[in-house]
């Protein structure tokens, strides 16, 4: 309907009409500390270039990857932090694009999601998406693991990334257990009977974690 559509106006575009609110804007919805610390954790700091198999541009700091990265190139540790700062505070922006419910998630969703999204799996899985967004996260957990790269990443020379998948399947399988099967919220008088995703509990004043 066209409330919900008014209701779910995207993160990105709330922050433009706020003018020069929008750090706090993404704090008030995001940890960045916490998601910049899963960024470490998964990539760790690099700071001579690399490549990854399969991976057409090269490498540096906390895996950053584009074009500009050129073989034989350093990076400090003071840089890839700036870095990291401004790349996380975008990412977060871009992620809400594509996921709208992103900011309403527990932390341990958002941190699990976050760091594929920064790694660019969840722009690569559309399908995976349309059903994050139509709440259908039993089958997004599902789908999210439905993926060439997933099963032969040992093959590929990839296996990092297998515990960083399976952690937004386990993420999506918990919000599916809370939402949809969990009788204390389906018990409550306001329960939504059809709509049963993050906007619905939302926009009944339930918050399902």
């Amino acid at each position: 309907t066209v409330k919900n559509k008014s209701s779910n106006r995207s993160f990105s575009r709330r922050l433009k009409a706020r003018g020069g609110g929008i750090k706090r804007a993404i704090e008030k919805y995001f940890d960045l500390k916490d998601l910049k610390q899963e960024i470490r954790d998964r990539e760790s700091f690099r700071k001579k270039a690399y490549k990854l198999p399969g991976e057409e541009y090269w490498t540096i700091g906390y895996g950053f990857n584009n074009p500009n990265v050129k073989e034989g190139d350093i990076m400090t540790k003071k840089e890839a932090e700036k870095r990291l700062d401004k790349e996380v505070s975008e990412r977060v922006v871009t992620l809400d694009t594509m996921l709208s419910d992103v900011k309403h998630m527990n932390k341990d969703a958002q941190r699990a999601i976050f760091s594929e999204h920064y790694r660019g799996s969840i722009k690569q899985s559309p399908a995976t998406r349309k059903l994050i967004n139509r709440g259908n996260y039993k089958e997004a957990a599902v789908e999210f693991l439905n993926n060439d790269q997933y099963r032969n990443a040992e093959k590929l020379g990839i296996r990092g990334i297998k515990p960083r998948m399976e952690a937004v399947s386990n993420e999506l399988m918990n919000m599916y257990n809370r939402s949809y099967v969990n009788p204390d919220y389906m018990k409550h008088d306001n329960a939504p009977t059809r709509n049963k995703t993050v906007s619905g509990f939302l926009q009944r004043g339930i918050h399902p974690f």
